[in-house]
């Protein structure tokens, strides 16, 4: 059966393709026997959904500074998979980040972008600045062959990664539980960052020329409730509920106070970024 991207892009997803599950990889194998418990699964429908809206004065990463993207991901999939399975019958389920295949060479097999040597899947339009998302289904489509490409390896997001020396990456820092040490204090000092680390991302030709030919987002979402800055006084401002909504919550409210209060302290200024 031939798949036809018609509903994702009236949802503002220009990239969308079906891929044969034999032909994914598997990274999940008790992920894999969770989603077999419903069915067996035939094809994955994956897709992109860009995020970038432009730029702006920032100390957390690109990706979080709207609400969660699973947020988005969820809705899309309660609206989606009910008409999918309407229109080509069977079983359909969509999952974001929880997947049992590696979702970046299934995005990459599909024609959809290329594997990037920061381990992202760079889209030609819209650079690294994008999330993947995959339906599974027992239905199942047409191979269109495996179109992978690896990106122009120039090197540029090896060189600016600052995981060098025995350094972790510094998104990893950022976002780890308890204290840190000196030496990982001094990193994130270092870098400015209160959540995560776009550097990978921002040095790659592919996202810069997404940046120089003005390719935004066109989804709605990602340009609403929006906390690119954070500060102590916005953290604890939020309720519960809202805290909930944000992709810097999954590790709580102490892990970013804590990384709000070594940029606060820092040289006696207020908290600042220079991501």
């Amino acid at each position: 059966m031939k798949f036809d991207d018609g509903y994702f892009r009236e949802r503002g997803i220009e990239y969308a393709a079906a891929v044969p599950f034999e032909k994914c990889e598997i990274i999940n194998e008790r992920r894999l026997g969770a989603l077999e418990k419903s069915f067996t699964p035939r094809s994955v429908i994956v897709f992109l959904v860009p995020y970038y809206v432009g730029e702006e004065k920032r100390n957390i990463s690109k990706y979080a500074v709207s609400r969660d993207y699973h947020l988005f991901m969820r809705g899309l999939f309660d609206m989606i998979c009910p008409a999918l399975s309407e229109k080509y019958g069977g079983n359909f389920r969509g999952m974001a980040d929880s997947a049992p295949i590696n979702e970046v060479k299934a995005a990459a097999y599909a024609g959809l972008g290329m594997k990037g040597d920061n381990g992202m899947l760079i889209s030609e339009k819209y650079g690294a600045y994008v999330f993947i998302g995959a339906v599974y289904t027992d239905v199942l489509f047409e191979d269109g062959g495996d179109k992978s490409e690896d990106c122009l390896h120039c090197g540029k997001c090896r060189a600016a990664c600052p995981k060098k020396n025995g350094r972790e990456c510094l998104s990893a820092v950022t976002q780890k539980k308890g204290a840190l040490s000196d030496e990982e204090k001094e990193y994130v000092l270092e870098f400015g960052s209160a959540w995560g680390c776009d550097i990978c991302a921002d040095v790659c030709p592919f996202s810069k020329n997404a940046v120089k030919n003005g390719a935004k987002t066109p989804i709605d979402f990602f340009y609403k409730d929006r906390t690119p800055y954070l500060t102590s006084d916005l953290i604890n401002g939020m309720t519960e509920d809202e805290f909930k909504d944000r992709a810097y919550a999954w590790r709580g409210k102490a892990v970013i106070e804590r990384n709000l209060g070594l940029l606060r302290n820092k040289e006696g200024k207020n908290e600042n970024g220079t991501l």
